[in-house]
């Protein structure tokens, strides 16, 4: 909106046409009316207000949705009670002897101090796991950790396992290259002489019997001669 315009007051009767109108000793009055700079300011706040309703609007909406989702109830836990540890009549005597009631056990590095602990206290090398008991005013070395715990770790040896089954043959593998020659064997003894059979005709000479079982044939009149020590025999033919 914009300020009403000003109200001219009525020309007084019998001026003359085209006169100009006398000035008025007092200025008109101005009609009320609201401004632009308000308008905004009330626009502004219009909005404000309609978008906090919204956001309260939709808060509502999401706890009334929760407030009516059905609840889970909680699951059960069921706690299994762990059984207390027992020990023999032997081992608590043991340990009553060892580690009497309101005894101390210390820890440090180095022997203990023999001003420091009272009778049954346990001292603990830390350096090297050995263990010292007090004994009448002095520490006694009582023993060593590390070794007593590999002594009582390493059981029995267990019985032998059954042996496995046989696995199955394997492919043949491929043939292999044929290996170079070798190198040629010493040469052998020279072996017995053996029989020679001579052809001739007539009957043999004695200088030709050189090697006894050598045998002649004279093919003139067919003989057969076998030579012994030197000498031709006849031996054949054989009669018809």
């Amino acid at each position: 909106m914009t300020d009403s315009p000003e109200q001219r007051p009525a020309e007084p009767a019998g001026r003359p046409a085209g006169e100009p109108a006398a000035a008025s000793s007092t200025a008109p009055a101005q009609k009320p009316g609201v401004s632009r700079g308000l308008l905004i300011t009330l626009a502004v706040i219009v909005v404000v207000v309609v978008v906090v309703l919204a956001f309260g609007a939709s808060f509502l909406g999401a706890s009334l949705a929760n407030r009516n989702a059905p609840v889970s109830e909680p699951a059960v836990v069921t706690i299994t009670p762990t059984a207390e540890p027992t020990i023999s009549a032997d081992e608590a005597a043991v340990i009553a002897e060892v580690l009497p009631a309101g005894a101390d056990v210390r820890a440090g590095t180095g022997t203990p101090s023999s001003t420091a602990g009272a009778d049954g206290d346990v001292y603990i090398d830390i350096s090297n796991a050995n263990v010292y008991i007090n004994r009448d005013g002095s520490w006694v070395l009582a023993g060593n950790i590390r070794t007593s715990a590999a002594e009582n770790l390493a059981g029995a040896d267990g019985s032998a396992g059954a042996d496995g089954t046989d696995g199955t043959h394997g492919t043949p593998g491929a043939t292999g290259a044929a290996g170079a020659t070798g190198a040629p064997g010493a040469t052998g003894a020279a072996g017995t002489p053996g029989t020679s059979v001579a052809l001739g005709t007539g009957a043999p000479t004695p200088k030709t019997c050189t090697t006894d079982g050598d045998i002649y044939v004279d093919t003139l009149v067919p003989t057969f001669y076998d030579c012994t020590a030197g000498v031709w025999t006849s031996f054949g033919p054989a009669a018809e």
